[in-house]
């Protein structure tokens, strides 16, 4: 009985033992293949900054709305907080938003993407000057012990902008800006900042006007992509860029061509006992790519073991 280890974008692990054929009843006559993976594990900081200036109601409302529709963000190793761009307030100033007592959202918040939605609805009584980039400079710099240590070190980082106006932050600019993300976090391709702000010259559209985003748009020119806040649907782009930030598995490569209707296979997701999956329901086989296509993307840390007979045996 041949035992490989496949790996397609995930670390392999390799059996401590082999195939139980008794428990499985496999053909002896036949040679029998198994492929173990792990999903990785995730560590990714996210944070979302708001406009919480007057003009800002039906924004909050449609952040609101497209964070219902994104329920990656609270995937296990994932840590949501919110910033308004009120530094010129006292109580926002470098400070996460409390919603129910918690001041960031994470997979073991109850009812974490309610928690989020709410966040990420500040209101409309702000400072006049929105300085978003002031705010995370403060709040995940020295003051990061007073947002119950949101930031951790070793985590990547998305930051997410959400503003009708342009950036009037005054403590720090944009290369310093991008100097401190750097310094902070590490290579860019630990870091992202995005931004759903006016374009340019401004705009008007279906979900509103706005002024352009200046301040806001030079830093996701270098760290990521921005959307027009004028755009009446930000679920689409929400759900992208969190796809980019938190990684999730769904294809695995096998290491030799199985025979497909026989394929055995199993996921144990961390804390569950493992379960088999059904062909064509929870899982596909691509044979162009030889590969295990599940229909959602796996959680992270799962265990994915495949066990079929090889083709041509």
């Amino acid at each position: 009985m041949a035992l490989v280890s496949g790996l397609a974008g995930c670390a392999p692990e390799i059996p401590d033992a082999g195939v139980d054929s008794d428990t499985l009843d496999l053909p002896v006559e036949r040679r029998w293949a198994e492929d173990v993976f792990r999903t990785p594990e995730v560590m990714v900081d996210v944070l979302f900054v708001v406009d919480d200036s007057r003009s800002m109601f039906e924004e909050q409302e449609r952040l609101a709305a497209a964070i219902r529709g994104t329920p990656r963000l609270v995937e296990p190793g994932v840590r949501v907080g919110v910033l308004t761009t009120s530094y010129d307030l006292p109580e926002s100033r470098g400070r996460l938003r409390r919603v129910e007592g918690h001041a960031w959202v994470d997979a073991d918040t109850p009812g974490g993407v309610a928690v989020l939605a709410q966040m990420v609805q500040p209101g409309v009584d702000g400072a006049p000057d929105e300085r978003g980039k002031d705010q995370v400079y403060l709040a995940l710099g020295s003051m990061n012990s007073l947002n119950d240590d949101f930031r951790r070190a070793d985590a990547d980082l998305a930051v997410i902008v959400v503003s009708d106006e342009p950036d009037y932050s005054r403590t720090i600019d944009v290369h310093r800006y991008l100097e401190f993300l750097d310094a902070e976090v590490g290579p860019y391709d630990h870091l992202a900042q995005h931004s759903i702000v006016g374009p340019m010259g401004g705009c008007v559209g279906s979900g509103g006007q706005a002024m352009d985003g200046r301040g806001y748009l030079e830093v996701s020119e270098v760290l990521g992509r921005a959307l027009s806040i004028c755009e009446a649907d930000w679920a689409p782009f929400l759900r992208e860029v969190t796809a980019e930030a938190i990684p999730l598995e769904r294809t695995f490569g096998l290491s030799e061509p199985p025979d497909a209707k026989d394929l055995r296979v199993f996921t144990r997701a961390p804390g569950e006992a493992e379960r088999e999956r059904s062909l064509g329901l929870g899982f596909a086989y691509d044979k162009d790519d030889n590969a295990i296509v599940f229909g959602e993307p796996l959680p992270p840390d799962t265990r994915v073991r495949v066990v079929y007979p090889v083709a041509g045996w």
